[in-house]
């Protein structure tokens, strides 16, 4: 069974920038905030995905239909 995994708009918004291939910098610069806040909401994910890197979070956010590639950030 899955555990409900609950995302806030900026984890949301941070993990379609991930998933566009963005740079923790231009992701940062996109959404208008410091480039250790991008990291802190990453690692975040990863938590509540469980995942083991970047890549697998993708895969597993696509997996649980929670990446929304029609998302407009900023």
């Amino acid at each position: 069974m899955r555990r409900l995994i609950t995302l806030s708009l900026r984890e949301k918004e941070v993990l379609y920038c991930l998933s566009q291939g963005m740079t923790t910098d231009e992701t940062a610069q996109e959404l208008f905030i410091t480039h250790e806040t991008v990291k802190t909401h990453r690692r975040n994910l990863m938590q509540k995905f469980d995942a083991r890197n970047a890549f697998h979070l993708g895969v597993l956010a696509i997996q649980r239909g929670e990446l929304d590639m029609n998302m407009e950030v900023a």
